[in-house]
């Protein structure tokens, strides 16, 4: 998390009741790995004597800074801001070192385009803080080695005004459709369950192509075989 920051200032009167939030989040802020994450992020502490609300304010890498009321918000729920606006901070890096255009912007004729024979589709709201793993996405599918690896994908984005929750539309090569909820879903999980079922979808080429049958049946009796046939090297044999 404290990779993503520059400074973290919490505030709050040790008499108040509702200092939960402060608290924890300072514990988490004094984690080992957070440190290590970022040693050069500033973690201060001002000891209020007064009424006022118990705050945390966080400055980002880039210098944009924000404020949570620490009375309503809990802790987890303000790393997981961070965590995903930081994110979104990493993806226009991304963009911005490889000469890319930040934010993107889609014109008004590919929103109207019908969806035809499309491979990846990106639906968000720019406003919706929960963007950072559709950023994420869109990034690796507008890699150089991604659009290499298959020059016929296309690969569209849909911004949305409404509160529609963000989510990525993927359509494998055999025409199977699958929907990923990018507001729950980190980008790399979606791209490691994307690779897994690709790869089952090459296997099975491969069979139909030998001519083979698919899906494979293995023989129950086949199935209760003991595996003979093993044997570990031995350790004399492996110093040989």
């Amino acid at each position: 998390m404290l990779k993503f920051l520059s400074k973290v200032r919490i505030e709050f009167n040790a008499l108040d009741p509702r200092i939960a939030s402060c608290m924890e989040f300072l514990a988490q802020c004094n984690a080992r790995k957070a440190k290590e994450s970022n040693p050069s992020c500033q973690v201060q502490v001002k000891r209020r004597t007064d009424d006022y609300p118990p705050k945390i304010t966080v400055t980002f890498v880039n210098g944009v800074e924000e404020t949570f009321d620490a009375t309503s918000t809990p802790a987890q729920t303000i790393r997981t801001l961070i965590l995903d606006k930081g994110s979104l901070l990493e993806t226009e890096q991304m963009f911005r070192e490889a000469g890319e255009q930040w934010p993107v912007i889609v014109p008004e004729e590919e929103l109207r385009q019908p969806f035809t024979g499309i491979k990846v589709r990106i639906e968000f709201n720019a406003l919706d803080p929960r963007i950072a793993s559709c950023m994420e996405f869109l990034a690796q599918c507008n890699a150089r080695k991604a659009k290499e690896s298959n020059p016929s994908c296309q690969v569209q984005v849909k911004r949305r005004t409404d509160d529609y929750p963000p989510k990525i539309t993927v359509t494998f090569v055999n025409g199977v459709e699958e929907t990923f909820d990018a507001t729950s879903t980190p980008a790399q999980t979606i791209r490691t369950l994307i690779l897994d079922k690709g790869s089952l979808l090459e296997t099975e080429q491969m069979f139909r192509d030998a001519g083979e049958q698919w899906p494979v049946i293995v023989p129950e009796e086949e199935l209760r075989q003991p595996f003979t046939g093993i044997k570990p090297r031995k350790a004399e044999e492996k110093k040989q």
